[in-house]
């Protein structure tokens, strides 16, 4: 090969050309991307930092929006109320006419979505509901309704579930308290539907001066892609609109918590630009607040760097291509030389020797190297001898290894052994078998999780209690019961053993249970033949017990009826 023929200086100078520059270059580029990654970091920091700053102000200023629209419509329905019964005491109406048009009024308004008003009086009695089922009913004993006997008047949260419904949902009231009906007039929405009581504009200037850049900014959109705050398309459903592209706006309403990367272009702008958004969910009113900021205008000082960065490299790479030049100018035959002995060493040749009398640095070398090899020589012998030692070593554990797991996997018992938390690392073949599963199904999961106590809440519980023993050092044994594969229920005797490290701290836990089915099967069966044979022996004894009571009776008998012969002779000799 040419390179071959080459000289050694020349071969140091192309070796630093082929080696050190693609280096050079690869760090400059990690330089770059470092710097890139950095400035990206940065404003990801800077975005998810606005997002989380817009999702406080929105909730700060979205809460306070929401009390005041429900307490501004409590106050007009009690300024209502006071009307209607003004005009009763006016005697323009009866009390029951007046009480009947302020009910309808109530009950015809509906707060957001599905929210309403009611009315209680201060002994928690409902005296307006839309609901028939809660009307006239005590509902004192909630604790949300003892706050509003309590203070009448102000704004509060709770759970509430009406008749008829699967589960509590949260709402909140603003309630009023007008004295002569006794009535606390609650006005309630339930808190999912708080984005249908809220005024936009109240934060919409808020939310738009927030700028990221020269032209990035934030946005908020709706559960159906509707741009509630945008500062050129709110109001439009981007979702409906060809015009716009809305893939990212799938990706963001279906994340609803992330960050992602797309192209968008304005309607003054002529081409799309990539953009960065981070984006989170407002759970309470189902919105999707964003920020979002150009990635052209983020990266935009890496130009400057990158200039400044080319220069750099192209003074380094002439300073080191001249610095390799005379160092392998310097470089001559000493070198050639000493490149031979190592080459022989290198082959196994433990006996090659340098020259240490070579000039300089390269004497230095030939010394250390000659000692070297004198020392590897002498150990080497004994490296080999270890090595083999090493070799048997590792053999010998690999088959005890294989005879405990040939031991672990054949045991007739469900063997199992635990991390000290409670997860389940190991389990014997045995227990897959009975479960119909594999260790990748259970493996990992907490014992009491696994599919041989899926049949019993109970059990499963117990189960974990005793494997909180365990990782207290204690030993639990008990008899439970566990499911197969075929969905039969198994009595088994089951052990939770410690086991201790030599800090006396727990290593692992050992879970071992045995089907004794058929053993407790058994014994209620010997329980059952004892009962007959006591049942039979009662019989005998009453047998023998009657035989012998007759017997005595045959004997008085015998004596009553000699006697009474007797007596008949006795009475025929005195007639005669």
């Amino acid at each position: 090969m040419l390179f071959e023929k080459l000289k050694f200086k020349n071969k140091i100078l192309l070796t630093f050309l082929f080696v050190f520059i693609p280096l050079i270059i690869i760090g400059s580029t990690i330089a770059y991307y470092q710097a890139k990654k950095i400035l990206q970091t940065n404003i990801e920091k800077e975005l998810q930092s606005t997002t989380n700053s817009l999702v406080n102000l929105i909730n700060t200023a979205a809460s306070v929006s929401i009390k005041n629209r429900l307490q501004a419509i409590a106050e007009k329905n009690l300024d209502i109320a006071q009307y209607y019964y003004s005009k009763y005491r006016s005697g323009l109406l009866t009390r029951s006419q007046a009480i009947k048009i302020i009910e309808e009024i109530f009950l015809s308004q509906s707060i957001g979505l599905s929210g309403y008003i009611y009315c209680l009086n201060s002994k928690g009695i409902v005296t307006i509901h839309p609901n028939d089922k809660v009307r006239n009913s005590d509902v004192s004993e909630f604790d949300f309704v003892k706050k509003q006997m309590e203070i009448k008047d102000g704004y509060l949260e709770y759970d509430w579930k009406n008749p008829g419904e699967l589960q509590e949902r949260p709402k909140a009231l603003h309630m009023v308290y007008y004295k002569p009906l006794d009535w606390i007039i609650s006005v309630s929405s339930y808190r999912g539907e708080f984005n249908h009581l809220l005024n936009i504009n109240d934060f919409r200037e808020s939310i738009l001066s927030y700028k990221s850049g020269k032209s990035g900014y934030a946005y908020v959109l709706d559960k159906d892609g509707t741009a509630v705050i945008h500062p050129k398309l709110q109001g439009i459903n981007l979702l409906q609109q060809s015009e716009y592209p809305n893939q990212f706006l799938k990706q963001i309403l279906k994340e609803k918590n992330g960050k992602i990367n797309y192209f968008w272009q304005n309607p003054d702008e002529a081409e799309p630009r990539e953009k960065i958004v981070i984006f989170k969910h407002l759970p309470k009113y189902k919105w999707v607040v964003a920020s979002s900021s150009y990635v052209e205008e983020i990266f935009s000082p890496l130009r400057t760097f990158r200039n400044v960065l080319t220069i750099v490299l192209g003074i380094i790479l002439l300073s080191f291509i001249g610095i390799a030049y005379v160092i392998s100018v310097s470089v001559t035959k000493p070198l050639v030389s000493l490149m031979d002995k190592l080459e022989g060493g290198a082959k196994g040749d433990f006996s090659v020797r340098m020259d240490d009398g070579a000039p300089a640095e390269f004497g230095k070398v030939s010394q250390h190297f000659n000692f070297f090899m004198d020392q590897l020589e002498k150990y080497h012998g004994k490296i080999g001898a270890e090595i083999q030692k090493n070799i048997e070593a590792r053999a010998a554990l690999v088959e005890n290894e294989l005879k405990l797991r040939g031991l672990f996997n054949q045991s007739f018992q469900f063997t199992g052994i635990l991390s000290p938390s409670g997860m389940l690392e190991e389990i014997n073949q045995t227990g897959l078998d009975f479960a119909g599963c594999t260790a990748g199904d259970v493996v990992d999961k907490p014992f009491w999780q696994t599919p041989w106590w899926r049949h019993d809440s109970m059990v499963q519980h117990r189960l974990k209690e005793s494997v909180k023993k365990a990782t207290q050092g204690k030993l639990v044994r008990y008899e439970t019961t566990n499911i197969s594969k075929d969905d039969k229920i198994k009595d088994v005797d089951i052990s939770i053993k410690p086991v201790f490290n030599s800090l006396d701290k727990v290593a692992f836990i050992i879970a071992e249970a045995r089907d004794i089915t058929e053993y407790k099967l058994a014994a209620l069966e010997r329980k059952k033949i004892a009962v007959q044979m006591e049942k039979s022996q009662k019989m005998e004894a009453i047998g023998t017990l009657a035989g012998g009571i007759a017997h005595d009776f045959n004997n008085i008998l015998s004596g009553i009826l000699g006697y009474a012969q007797l007596t008949a002779r006795i009475r025929g000799i005195i007639y005669e």
